[in-house]
């Protein structure tokens, strides 16, 4: 039995139990060349946002906050169960379960993947998993039936040229050493004021104002941590950093480097999601990744109440200091 203390707080104890079972016969991996990509954020941070770009691509797999479901299964003391016989009782390994699950999507190998993963209503979010998300509710309850909903699951990401997971969830200590055990892989890092980031939290209730000081704390001392993970990995030219406030004022021209960065071509699908839905967008549903990305991301600066956006500025010196972030009166100033 193993104790771990989670980034989000919580305390998980597991134990694992397996039957070996003859896994399904899926089809052999495509030879063509193939990119995966990490894109790992802040909750707030806009990763869903940034998310939706690669999820238009006509050519991506992209699977969203993956690791949601086993979170919620440990936190309401669910069993995590494995369609091959393998059951986590009371949680899972995190570091070992995190790394397993990403190289398992990023591999096409979903034979390994915890079934409340698939069973996730998070899997609607993306065109490529919501397909066999309803296939999987509509036969949960046949063995044979889900065995070919997971099939059809794996043709698609095999199909892919492009694998994306994008993951609120795990930090990069954990994401860069996955770097030499896939050697297609490339992690993009998405980073927003964290100014922004708690205000748009206390919009959604999801921080309380006697709260923040601790919160922007815990915040900025994961981003500083990310940050200095990212510093001294030996494969940096395999990580990209997205400032989230240029990336959303300067959409077209910072997604074409995105695309850049991953090999991939910056296909017209994205585009014309881009023009109709960051561009022209009027819609204000803070859950929504159609948004004007001009106008949201400088929102937060007319709501933010001044002794919170102190309290952020006095929790956040060594973040400010690294992107070169403007302490509240100052900018107000300007």
């Amino acid at each position: 039995m193993i104790i771990l203390n989670l980034l989000f707080g919580y305390t998980l104890i597991f134990s694992i139990t397996c039957i070996h079972a003859k896994p399904p016969e899926l089809k052999l991996p495509s030879k063509k060349s193939v990119t995966q990509v990490l894109l790992i954020g802040q909750m707030r941070s806009g990763s869903s946002f940034t998310g939706e770009l690669f999820n238009q691509h006509p050519e991506a797999f992209y699977m969203f906050e993956p690791l949601r479901s086993l979170l919620q299964a440990n936190i309401t003391d669910k069993t995590i169960s494995y369609e091959l016989g393998c059951q986590s009782v009371k949680g899972y390994p995190f570091v070992e379960g995190v790394s397993n699950i990403m190289k398992g999507i990023l591999e096409c190998d979903f034979s390994q993947i915890s079934s409340n993963i698939l069973k996730n209503d998070f899997m609607l979010r993306s065109r490529q998993t919501a397909e066999f998300y309803t296939c999987f509710r509509k036969n949960e309850t046949s063995t044979e039936n889900f065995q070919k909903c997971l099939k059809l699951l794996t043709n698609k990401c095999e199909q892919s040229s492009l694998r994306v997971v994008k993951t609120i969830r795990m930090t990069t200590e954990l994401a860069v050493t996955l770097l030499s055990t896939l050697p297609n892989l490339k992690i993009v890092y998405l980073v927003r004021d964290p100014r922004a980031i708690i205000q748009s939290r206390i919009m959604l209730n999801l921080v309380v104002e006697h709260n923040i000081q601790t919160e922007s704390t815990e915040l900025c001392n994961r981003m500083d941590k990310d940050m200095y993970f990212i510093e001294i990995s030996t494969m940096k030219n395999r990580i990209h950093i997205v400032r989230y406030e240029k990336f959303a004022r300067h959409i077209v021209s910072e997604a074409k480097e995105l695309f850049k960065f991953v090999d991939s071509d910056f296909h017209n699908d994205i585009v014309k999601w881009i023009e109709h839905n960051s561009v022209k967008s009027t819609n204000f549903n803070p859950y929504s990744t159609s948004q004007n990305s001009t106008e949201s991301v400088g929102r937060w600066l007319t709501q933010i109440k001044r002794e919170t956006a102190k309290k952020v500025d006095e929790s956040c010196v060594n973040l400010y200091k690294v992107f070169g972030y403007t302490e509240f009166d100052d900018l107000i100033e300007k």
